[in-house]
């Protein structure tokens, strides 16, 4: 089984860890190997993030694997980072003095520094969206247009709303699923020749500069 998902990207690669637990023999021998090749990799663009928001339990093997891992991209000048580490893990790092060798973040950090950042676990909520859109009776094409992930504002925005009762409605869908995101709204967008259609967004960080966006719904 896989242990990294690589996310290739201009200026960076991410990789995302894949098992909530590492700690079989196997796996973290095929962790290694994978690590090594995603180092190969970042040569290209000379940044590596590991992305750990799935793993909550990790043997000591790991991180030899990652102190090993840490003195290739340093002997090849690649910029590692470590995202979303759990707070256990978290402290074992410090315990061991390897929060202090390890450069540990976390990618909301990244936003001004990388407004392109991905984020891939907005996938699996757009997917959460979709199937809620469905339960609510709401269909792609009929009475929506797409879902799309906001990487840099770390949401979810529903476009081509046809009418705007529903936007609303779907408005509220979203707030209800996901409500720990706390900025919101509705709008409509024209294009030229069409005829005007509403989308709602949803997101946990602050608006893009340009928007001047609060919480509440317009």
């Amino acid at each position: 089984m896989k242990q990294l998902r690589l996310f290739p990207q201009p200026r960076r690669l991410i990789a995302c860890l894949t098992q909530s637990k590492v700690l079989d023999e196997t796996a973290v021998m095929e962790l290694g190997r994978e690590l090594m090749r995603a180092a190969d990799e970042a040569k290209r663009c000379g940044k590596l993030i590991l992305d750990f928001r799935k793993v909550r339990i990790m043997s000591s093997a790991v991180i030899g694997k990652l102190v090993v891992l840490n003195k290739k991209t340093k002997e090849d000048e690649i910029q590692l980072s470590f995202w979303n580490l759990r707070p256990k893990i978290l402290e074992v790092f410090r315990i061991t003095r390897l929060h202090k060798v390890f450069h540990v973040t976390d990618e909301s950090e990244d936003r001004e520094e990388d407004p392109l950042r991905f984020i891939p676990e907005l996938f699996e909520v757009r997917n959460r969206v979709l199937a809620a859109l469905e339960t609510a009776d709401f269909y792609w094409w009929r009475d929506y247009g797409t879902v799309y992930p906001l990487h840099d504002l770390y949401g979810i925005e529903v476009s081509g709303i046809r009418q705007r009762t529903d936007a609303k409605q779907i408005l509220k869908l979203l707030q209800n699923l996901i409500p720990d995101w706390t900025f919101h709204k509705i709008w409509v967008g024209y294009r030229w020749g069409a005829d005007p259609n509403w989308r709602a967004r949803i997101h946990r960080d602050q608006g893009r500069p340009y928007e001047n966006w609060d919480t509440k719904e317009t």
